[in-house]
């Protein structure tokens, strides 16, 4: 049994070492999902800016109302 698992991974490794199209594809996926990251990271610090940038006109104008 476990023998047959040990060659059906040595079966798969050297198959993904002959399969350069495959590698081609995981670096996109890598790139995709780092610069995903990236932009949920920047959404997220802008969106948090952006809140307290309307919290603080709104206090302001709120002062200068009364």
């Amino acid at each position: 049994m476990l023998s047959n698992i040990k060659s059906s991974i040595a079966l798969v490794i050297s198959s993904l070492n002959e399969d350069r199209d495959a590698a081609g594809a995981l670096e996109y996926a890598l790139l995709v999902s780092f610069i995903a990251v990236a932009v949920i990271v920047g959404v997220t610090k802008f969106g948090t800016a952006l809140g307290t940038f309307f919290s603080t006109m709104g206090t302001v104008i709120g002062a200068l109302a009364t």
